[in-house]
């Protein structure tokens, strides 16, 4: 199986998870969330092994929670330039909506992800420039601490952009409202 293939079976089982915790919530369950995150994407061309350098990816996203284990997050990707070779991605980002599952465990929560993400990428083959443009299965899974409104957020997504895999790692704040 490969790491695509783990991370979105991760964040659906994670998903799954939070589903199953339960759904009776009380009217103070109800809330939206903002953050921010920095982090590094990697990209993995399809039907080849090579796979690219890490660069810096950032990303803001705001979502609401329904209850405390379901909602749904909409984010704006930034994941910058990356190259494999002669291949190289000279900007990528996209918009995603996701529906989110958390599992609250106390002061720490587990979520997954899962969606659909609006991407544009510019790339550079030799002396050609192309874009491309699509929508895409997007996933991902992570850990949230927590401190009042406040919460410090890993995760790691996966994104599939129609010409490569697209994995990012990073690290966030958040703010409940």
């Amino acid at each position: 199986m490969g790491s695509a293939s783990r991370l979105f079976s991760a964040s659906v089982l994670t998903t799954s998870l939070a589903f199953g915790a339960g759904t009776a919530a009380a009217a103070e369950d109800h809330w939206g969330y903002a953050g921010a995150s920095i982090g590094n994407a990697k990209v993995k061309i399809q039907d080849d092994l090579r796979v690219s350098e890490w660069d810096t990816a950032w990303k803001v996203y705001g979502g609401y929670m329904f209850n405390e284990n379901i909602g749904a997050e909409f984010t704006w990707h930034d994941m910058g330039s990356v190259r494999d070779g002669a291949f190289r991605v000279t900007d990528l980002n996209g918009a995603a909506a996701q529906v989110i599952g958390v599992l609250p465990l106390g002061s720490f929560d587990l979520f997954g992800k899962i969606g659909y993400m609006y991407y544009d990428a510019e790339f550079q083959v030799g002396t050609s420039s192309p874009t491309r443009t699509g929508f895409e299965l997007a996933a991902g899974f992570g850990a949230r601490y927590n401190v009042g409104n406040f919460g410090i957020r890993a995760e790691a997504e996966a994104f599939d952009v129609g010409f490569a895999d697209l994995y990012v790692l990073s690290i966030g704040a958040q703010y409940r409202f």
